[in-house]
């Protein structure tokens, strides 16, 4: 029985137990070297140990004192964090046992529907399960949307296409390196998923997680990946000018590398309609890996405090 917990919460004369940051060191290590459906909780929570849970800052709720027998995690991102309520909050869950996650998304202390406006759910386990979609919609929203997000692919080992890849001779005077922090705004500038997340986002992703870019010959970079903080390699874009180089293939099969000699696994979640992408990782040797993996996204109304 695990002791010492800062914080519990009891639902329905359950209690909810709250990790410190110890307890998801060990939470940590019980999910390195898991299968592809919960990759991206390791990452997250891997991340947030390395900087003291200071970027990314997590929440990270249990079913149960007794780590070993876990089995749903309820991890609370917050990614835009003002630590004034203004965070778009993300929550990775990871669920064996659907009544138990019915139970912690009922509970005030894990979902707070007060504070958010936007909230959205990354299911990092039985995905496709139309069970937990419906549940999401019925229990948590008035209004809401589902799309899937793509299905993941990894990368086992180093093969020959990153090997080639990776060594392919650059142009006169373009070279790979890491991007530096006034890099930042470039990234943001050209962010293609939506309205781009503050600048600090960008900042934090330079200062804390791996990432490369190929240079010009003036110092500029033209292409880059970087690993965001759930394990992603993403945020790939090559500027127009330089596009059907292969400048992204080579960036990309060297951040594998880098990715790999740290006994990690690459990881991208690619849309069904994203053929380029497909293309690209495939060729690099990914490997599509079964569950679908989506994100519920719901938008809530401000002033709502009952659930229906």
């Amino acid at each position: 029985m695990i002791i010492g917990r800062s914080f519990k919460c009891y639902i329905s004369g359950t209690m909810i137990p709250k990790l410190t940051s110890a307890e998801i060191k060990e939470l940590v290590q019980m999910f390195k070297g898991c299968s592809s459906d919960c990759l991206t909780l390791y990452y997250l929570l891997k991340n947030s140990v390395k900087t003291e849970n200071t970027w990314p800052r997590v929440d990270v709720y249990v079913d149960s004192e007794d780590l070993a027998k876990v089995t749903s995690v309820v991890a609370i991102w917050y990614a835009n964090d003002d630590r004034n309520g203004g965070a778009e909050t993300y929550y990775f869950l990871y669920a064996l046992d659907v009544a138990k996650l019915k139970a912690f998304l009922r509970g005030p202390c894990v979902l707070d529907l007060k504070k958010h406006s936007k909230v959205n759910f990354v299911l990092l386990k039985a995905a496709h399960d139309k069970s937990i979609r419906e549940l999401l919609k019925k229990e948590l929203c008035t209004t809401s949307q589902f799309y899937d997000s793509g299905y993941s692919y990894v990368l086992d080992n180093i093969n020959e296409s990153i090997i080639n890849m990776a060594t392919k001779t650059l142009p006169r005077d373009f070279k790979v390196g890491p991007l530096q922090r006034k890099h930042a705004g470039v990234l943001r500038e050209v962010y293609t998923y939506g309205q781009p997340p503050p600048l600090s986002r960008f900042e934090n992703t330079i200062k804390h997680q791996q990432h490369l870019a190929m240079f010009n010959q003036t110092g500029e970079p033209i292409s880059w990946a970087v690993v965001k903080e759930y394990g992603e390699i993403g945020m790939t874009y090559t500027m127009p000018r330089y596009r059907r180089q292969g400048f992204a293939s080579i960036v990309t099969s060297k951040l594998v590398q880098m990715v790999l000699d740290s006994n990690e696994i690459p990881l991208v979640a690619i849309a069904p309609s994203n053929e380029a992408s497909q293309a690209l990782h495939t060729k690099l040797g990914f490997q599509r890996r079964g569950e679908m993996w989506a994100i519920e996204y719901f938008i809530y109304n401000q002033d709502m405090t009952q659930r229906k």
